[in-house]
């Protein structure tokens, strides 16, 4: 049960604007481990390679293994506190701190590939080519050399560069400003990628930004916006009238804003609030006829019947009739956003069934290493493995909105 295929694997082969090729046996699978003790992290296999921030640390808890590269160290990727991804390598002394029964797991070893290739126009580099937003390393100019060891997925290549200031590191390139022709010293290198979310496929219209007027009481569920994800949770404090958004799409012919036609990147008509939950809708157009929608659940807090953040005891979790069902014990759990502090109390000790929403978002593994579920079922397929099934559960009335882990100290099994 530890042992997953990539949903997004390592492709093994990158074709660069030449049409040149590289090989690279990434492998397609990932096993999910614990170690018993924390690593520093490299962006590199080695320390003379870069550390993220000076001080990238993976603290125990669950981590996906990529294998092993050729003098020991160990491909790890790990979700940070901050709600960050990070991939990067520890210890080769980690392999006898795994903590995950032997029989759930295999080492193995990973090769690259050792391709010259240039930046054709300044970009940046990134740990994370998995989550929405990036935080980059560094910023690589016009024209600068790198070597491609692989790629990620058709959006991603990784890559080995050498920075003024950080050294050696490793990290992820958008595909599309790379090429294997040395630019032209003539060229312009006026276009500045800014870094944004992951992208979506060509002609997709898309959000690559989406605000409201609450930042000081809203709280949003996921934390960072992202293209990719299309569904939110925004709660702001009791005594917020009204919400409107300013929502920008680089590439939708038209925007819809519950219906209504908007400006692209101007403020929304307002949304009056009331004790009930509602919800802002926003439709893009593409210029060949694709729509894509984005959807903001709205509620303020923090009455009991409005948004539930509850702690529960998962009994079980499945499907029936298209929709997926959580069946828990919920109890009390009391949180603080910095300003208010809401206890919400379910005084039955009876285990119910709770329908979760078509956009629920689910995570497993531990409060400090969450783990985003890619489906349902591959939070099913984890969610008892590490130790707990105690959650954090957030809800609007009786539809689940959001599964997280509640405790931060699992047990082992």
């Amino acid at each position: 049960m530890m042992k997953k295929t990539l949903s997004l694997l390592f492709v093994v082969v990158l074709v660069l604007s030449l049409a040149a090729t590289a090989q690279a046996d990434f492998g397609q699978t990932y096993y999910t481990l614990k170690f018993s003790q924390g690593y520093a992290v490299y962006t590199g296999p080695g320390t003379t390679y870069y550390r993220a921030n000076g001080n990238a640390y993976y603290g125990g808890g669950v981590t996906r293994y990529y294998g092993t590269a050729s003098n020991g160290w160990l491909m790890i990727g790990y979700e940070t506190s901050g709600g960050l991804w990070r991939m990067g390598y520890i210890a080769p002394g980690a392999a006898s701190a795994i903590s995950t029964p032997a029989s759930d797991y295999t080492l193995f070893n990973i090769t690259f590939s050792s391709i010259t290739a240039y930046v054709t126009s300044n970009t940046f580099i990134t740990d994370d080519p998995l989550y929405g937003d990036k935080t980059p390393l560094a910023y690589l100019d016009y024209g600068k050399q790198v070597t491609v060891l692989g790629t990620y997925n058709s959006y991603w290549t990784y890559v080995e560069v050498t920075v003024s200031g950080y050294g050696k590191m490793r990290g992820y390139v958008m595909s599309t400003v790379l090429s294997s022709y040395v630019p032209s010293p003539t060229a312009t290198s006026a276009v500045t990628y800014t870094p944004t979310a992951t992208p979506v496929p060509s002609g997709t219209p898309y959000l690559s930004s989406l605000t409201h007027n609450c930042p000081n009481t809203g709280i949003m569920v996921p934390s960072t916006f992202s293209p990719s994800q299309t569904s939110y949770l925004l709660t702001v404090a009791d005594w917020v009238s009204s919400v409107y958004f300013i929502p920008y799409s680089p590439n939708a012919t038209a925007v819809y804003f519950n219906g209504s036609y908007v400006a692209n990147g101007a403020q929304t008509p307002s949304i009056s609030l009331s004790d009930n939950p509602t919800s802002a809708i926003i439709t893009l157009t593409g210029s060949g006829g694709q729509t894509a929608t984005y959807t903001v659940y709205i509620q303020r807090r923090p009455s009991e019947r409005r948004t539930r953040v509850s702690a529960g005891y998962i009994d079980s979790v499945y499907s029936s009739g298209g929709k997926n069902y959580i069946r828990a014990d919920l109890v009390t759990v009391t949180y603080t956003d910095g300003t208010n502090l809401s206890t919400f109390t379910n005084t039955s000790s009876y285990i119910y069934d709770y329908a979760c929403s078509d956009e629920c978002v689910f995570y497993y593994g531990t409060m400090q290493n969450p783990i985003r579920s890619i489906t349902f079922s591959d939070f099913i397929s984890h969610y008892t493995t590490y130790g707990s099934t105690l959650y954090r559960i957030i809800y609007i009335e009786d539809k689940i909105i959001a599964v997280m882990p509640y405790n931060s100290d699992y047990a082992s099994p």
